[in-house]
């Protein structure tokens, strides 16, 4: 059963797991076109955890796989989660390095997002972040999975503005 914290905040981040799901389903698209079996496609939710970066993965998806050149790439892309993980360290001091590492895995820019407004409200914690980051994961992989299997039916996702969704999401971070 979850604790008050984590069940907190996967409610907080039930609102933009909808969006993530959606914005998910257009990558399991991408990489049903690329052959990605959904195995590959839920091991790569499961370890990498960053949209940006499988993204990225997935353009480069190209046999043979271009390993050093994908793994730099995500590497540059996620360098933001330096930024983050300082902007959580007030809620990380005193715990375990086995904790923050835990905690730290599911962190999205969608959660760090929830759990920074509930810590100006005075209410955040790790387990706060990391039941916002059990919702956030859930959605990716439902929604990565669910357009996995809608790429065998959508032929040219080119066609839609698909392939133009990372360059667009990507800008927007920035920004």
């Amino acid at each position: 059963m979850m604790s008050g914290g984590v069940r907190k905040g996967f409610m907080a981040n039930l609102a933009v797991a909808v969006s993530v799901a959606a914005y998910g389903s257009i990558l399991g698209v991408l990489a049903a076109q690329k052959q990605i079996t959904w195995v590959a496609l839920l091991a790569m939710n499961l370890s990498i955890f960053a949209g940006a970066a499988q993204f990225v993965m997935v353009d480069l998806w190209l046999p043979p796989l271009p390993i050093a050149e994908i793994t730099l790439a995500v590497l540059v892309i996620n360098f933001r989660y330096l930024l983050i993980g300082a902007s959580l360290q007030p809620l990380f001091e005193g715990k375990s390095l086995v904790h923050k590492v835990l905690m730290m895995h599911l962190v999205a820019d969608e959660n760090w997002a929830m759990t920074m407004a509930e810590r100006r409200q005075g209410g955040a914690s790790t387990h706060f972040l990391f039941g916002g980051g059990l919702c956030v994961l859930l959605a990716w992989c439902l929604g990565t999975l669910a357009g996995h299997s809608l790429g065998a039916v959508v032929q040219n996702p080119e066609a839609y503005g698909l392939d133009f969704v990372f360059v667009a999401v990507f800008t927007a971070l920035v920004t």
